[in-house]
């Protein structure tokens, strides 16, 4: 596969961490309040991408299991990518 043959889980893990860090910056002071409305209103300007990206979930098999060397170390990077900004968002 090439470097596009990780576009379905690249755009997942995308997906993955749009939701995660609205989640964590919503939950931050343990409750939800109008003070939220901005997280969700950011959120749902996102909508589009985590709908595209989840029309694609039954191809991420078949791109993990042709994963070269390169993508692999693509898809990690967008892991500890994922990982920083929730971490931040905790901040």
């Amino acid at each position: 596969m090439s470097v596009e043959g990780i576009k379905e889980l690249s755009e997942v893990l995308d997906a993955v961490k749009i939701v995660a860090v609205a989640g964590v910056k919503i939950a931050k002071d343990g409750k939800v309040g109008a003070d939220d409305l901005t997280h969700l209103v950011e959120l749902g300007a996102q909508v589009g991408k985590i709908a595209e990206a989840v029309k694609g979930l039954e191809l991420i098999e078949e791109e993990i299991k042709g994963l070269t060397l390169e993508e692999a170390k693509l898809v990690v990077e967008k892991v500890y990518d994922l990982v920083a900004s929730i971490k931040e968002a905790k901040a």
